[in-house]
């Protein structure tokens, strides 16, 4: 019952931040950003409490697909309140706030495999935090990215659509990609460690695939920051960049899981 009631509070959150967006967007005016931070803060905590309710059992913690990407999108918008404390970037809430909505409403109406993990010690317990920050900071990124990619195209067709005032300056929005990147390949890479360093066995443990992956978008996001730092690499280039490194993210964390957990399962 409490976790219902949890869930609907997070979605009226989501959905109210969502539509005062969306509102200021068609009348050409800023939303207030402590408002929008105060209604995110609420649907955060309910999301967060709904998320207990679902993931601690008394077998242990369920890393199961579903309950992972709830997390990710509750971990997602709660960074999203923590840097952007300055600046806030409102149009990444018309994308943040459904997807986590859709995400709620996916673990609360559809039933998935429980993947309860009881005996991770504080070093796997440390690995799996570090995991779950570098793909939500990302994700973010991602987001991010494409909202610049779009700003961008709009700005050099002006006839297109008529961009509201109130959105952050191109040179920002691009500085905000790039510090969200450097902070997030920073967490990937001490994940990356921590994996190879405390995990005993990856074939066994089926994580193989998401080292792989991992290290193949740590490389991507590498590359970007060095020719950010040598070459001064900006625009659409960057968002191209982030896009294929966050994919490559996706691929291990969520694929991963996806073929393990619903298509292996499956036969």
């Amino acid at each position: 019952m409490l976790d219902k009631i949890f869930s609907s509070v997070a979605i009226v959150g989501y959905l109210t931040v969502f539509f005062t967006v969306l509102r200021s967007f068609y009348h050409e005016q800023q939303a207030q950003p402590n408002l929008l931070r105060l209604l995110l803060c609420i649907a955060v905590a309910a999301h967060a409490l709904q998320l207990f309710g679902l993931m601690v059992t008394p077998s242990g913690v369920n890393w199961g697909l579903l309950a992972s990407l709830s997390l990710s999108l509750a971990l997602m918008s709660l960074l999203l309140l923590i840097l952007s404390i300055k600046r806030l970037p409102q149009a990444l809430f018309l994308i943040i706030s459904p997807v986590a909505t859709i995400a709620i409403l996916l673990t609360t109406f559809f039933d998935s495999p429980l993947v309860i993990r009881d005996n991770f010690g504080a070093a796997l317990e440390a690995h799996i935090f570090l995991s779950f920050v570098a793909y939500a900071l990302l994700a973010l990124a991602f987001i991010q990215s494409m909202v610049f990619a779009c700003q961008y195209y709009f700005l050099h067709n002006k006839r297109v659509i008529q961009l509201p005032r109130w959105l952050l300056p191109l040179q920002t929005m691009e500085t905000l990609l790039f510090d969200w990147i450097r902070l997030g390949w920073l967490f990937l890479t001490a994940s990356i460690i921590t994996g190879l360093v405390f995990v005993d066995n990856f074939i066994d443990q089926q994580l193989a695939h998401k080292a792989f992956f991992s290290i193949c978008a740590w490389l991507v996001f590498s590359a970007l920051w060095w020719g950010r730092w040598r070459f001064g690499w900006q625009g659409v280039s960057a968002a191209k960049g982030t896009s294929m490194g966050f994919l490559l993210l996706l691929f291990g964390f969520l694929g991963s899981k996806f073929v393990v957990e619903v298509l292996l399962r499956a036969n």
